[in-house]
């Protein structure tokens, strides 16, 4: 992932989940041409609880690349309370400057749209 820093892709990622995510419910939807997975595990113990999401995101060509980034949630008795919350991502197949071209193009277009 040359040229890439996770931290700055995260925070790309994050905002286009928010954005587009169609519901708890939903595993798969398309944003601006790339299709996006959800995959979940649960576990909820007495002691512990976690969950992890793996998420994949797939562009076809021209310029494909496919993106998976990994959420982590830990919460110990409290659960209203989250212990600790973990991701990262790497990029299986493409160019960094593809997949952050299209990062940059689908927020750009979403904050057209806030601002009209």
């Amino acid at each position: 992932m040359k040229g890439m820093r996770d931290s700055h892709v995260l925070r790309h990622w994050e905002a286009l989940l928010a954005r587009t995510n169609p519901g708890p419910t939903q595993d798969s939807w398309t944003v601006d041409g790339v299709a996006w997975s959800r995959q979940r595990h649960t576990y909820w113990g007495l002691a512990h609880s976690f969950r992890i999401e793996s998420h994949t995101l797939l562009k076809d060509s021209p310029r494909a690349w496919r993106l998976l980034v990994v959420k982590e949630a830990h919460w110990g008795m409290d659960r209203a309370a989250t212990a600790r919350i973990t991701s990262w991502c790497e990029l299986e197949a493409g160019r960094s400057e593809d997949l952050m071209a299209w990062m940059r193009a689908a927020l750009a277009e979403d904050r057209r749209e806030w601002t009209s």
